[in-house]
């Protein structure tokens, strides 16, 4: 697989007269459209045992949710589009390169194309929930095959449809468990977990719900979005 910048050298550009409307939606995407709460609160304590009175109102905060210690990843991800966009972008500000045909052109175009619509699918995951056997939901999420048609790409048990909040809890402690933290906690706690890593110590709280609404939708695009990403670099090996 060629890596992003490589693509840059095969042509010199699309001609000027055509616009594709393709680019265009690329081109008028902001941050504001890849945007979604989190559903995850981390906050940062000293000492051996988290002091819950001074943190009590930012964990319940119903508004307080972020990517937290996974921010690094996040980073990666919008650092990955936008080197994609640029490479768009000097497509349209360039002349055809000649000795590449129009049908080479397209392909390449193409076949960017698609891959930022791919990490567009891994900012903000389309998903939908499918039960199987009747009392396991399952988590399909969505991106662009190699002809551009989006089609379900990733499906993952979230767990049996009465035990939601304990299987999304190992889940999140997996994503975790795989970025070094260790020495996670669960027992009587008014909170998910207690993580450490670097001698620095996070209290963790998943937001599954608030009064008027009981859903676990934000939890869950969270997720797909890691297992998106997962997959994005095992395809393009980004990283």
């Amino acid at each position: 697989m060629k890596r992003l910048e490589d693509f840059a050298s095969l042509i010199g550009g699309i001609p000027d007269k055509i616009i594709n409307p393709e680019l265009e939606k690329i081109r008028a995407i902001t941050s504001k459209d890849y945007e979604f709460k989190t559903g995850i609160t981390f906050v940062e304590f000293f000492g051996d045992v988290p002091e819950f009175e001074s943190i009590r109102k930012i964990i319940y905060n119903p508004n307080n949710y972020g990517w937290g210690e996974l921010q690094e990843i996040r980073n990666e991800m919008i650092l990955e589009f936008e080197r994609l966009r640029d490479v768009l972008f000097q497509f349209e500000k360039s002349k055809i390169n000649k000795a590449s045909s129009p049908m080479e052109v397209n392909y390449v175009l193409r076949g960017l194309i698609i891959r930022c619509s791919r990490i567009l699918s891994v900012l903000k995951p389309r998903y939908h929930l499918a039960t199987s056997g009747g009392k396991y939901i399952m988590a399909v999420g969505f991106w662009s095959n190699e002809f551009g048609v989006e089609v379900p790409s990733i499906t993952k048990n979230i767990g049996l449809k009465n035990q939601i909040e304990h299987q999304m809890e190992s889940l999140f402690e997996k994503v975790l468990l795989a970025r070094g933290y260790n020495s996670i906690l669960r027992q009587n706690l008014p909170f998910d977990y207690l993580i450490e890593k670097n001698d620095r110590k996070w209290v963790v709280d998943l937001k599954f719900a608030t009064k008027k609404n009981r859903n676990y939708g934000d939890l869950i695009m969270t997720f797909m979005s890691l297992e998106l990403w997962r997959k994005y670099n095992s395809l393009y090996k980004i990283l």
